[in-house]
């Protein structure tokens, strides 16, 4: 099972739906509305990565070392809110 982020990264890429990379940011942030709206706690920051189709190796691991460190802090801010939430 692909994590979700991944998961998500795919429904973007499919550009009948949601056209350009300003779109797909339009994307995100409605998406942040609404898991909001449902309750759902989200974290202040994101991660959008262009060309999502081409920023993972074979192994399914992210090529961009800015964007590995971007997703660490990503998970560190998540794992701090989620510790305060208990």
């Amino acid at each position: 099972m692909r994590p979700a982020g991944r998961c998500f990264a795919s429904v973007l890429r499919d550009r009948r739906r949601i056209r350009g990379p300003a779109g797909r940011t339009r994307a995100l942030a409605a998406l942040r509305l609404i898991l909001s709206a449902c309750h759902a706690t989200v974290i202040p920051n994101q991660l959008a990565l262009s060309f999502a189709d081409q920023a993972y190796d074979d192994m399914d691991k992210l090529k961009n070392p800015a964007d590995i460190d971007t997703l660490k802090a990503l998970v560190r801010q998540l794992i701090d809110v989620s510790q305060q939430m208990m």
